[in-house]
């Protein structure tokens, strides 16, 4: 079984880098992806991925943003996340299962580590494009989605992932 395929087995351990690991691997790749000659192609709809790694214990994937509306509230399961804008801005809403919601816009070269069970979204409302690095340790294989009803998180859905769709 490969290492890929052994990181989506539900229940399986899987080892998980730490958040400083997590924040040099993503610098490493915006950095390399920032020395390119040619820009990167930008998506017709919302929202565009591409892997650029996949191991055992961490997934590395680029992003690319139109404007767009928000996504859905998620979490990443027993997955750690760590982004950093490329180009452009994203902003990031991040809710407590209390009901507090905190909001923060980053711009290229800005990055945030997303906890293990932390429910938040990423979106561009901006008029340019926007271009991202995410990293997800141990690899991602089940997102849990919420709404706010009454003022709390309410669970809409689960989607066991192959891919991960930050």
């Amino acid at each position: 079984m490969s290492p890929v395929t052994s990181a989506f087995l539900p229940g399986m351990a899987r080892p998980a880098l730490s958040q400083p690991a997590m924040a040099a691997l993503v610098a490493d790749f915006a950095a390399e992806l920032r020395s390119r000659p040619s820009p990167i192609d930008q998506p017709s709809d919302c929202r565009s991925w591409h892997r650029l790694h996949a191991g055992r214990d961490v997934d590395v994937w680029l992003l690319t943003w139109m404007r767009g509306p928000e996504a859905e509230l998620h979490d990443h399961g027993d997955s750690r996340e760590h982004f950093r804008v490329v180009a452009g801005q994203l902003t990031e809403v991040r809710a407590s299962r209390a009901g507090g919601t905190t909001w923060q816009t980053l711009s290229a070269g800005q990055s945030r580590s997303v906890p293990v069970r932390a429910v938040h979204d990423v979106f561009n409302d901006h008029v340019e494009p926007a271009i991202s690095i995410h990293a997800f340790s141990p690899p991602m294989s089940r997102m849990t989605f919420y709404e706010r009803t009454a003022g709390r998180l309410r669970v809409t859905g689960h989607q066991w992932a192959r891919r991960a769709e930050c």
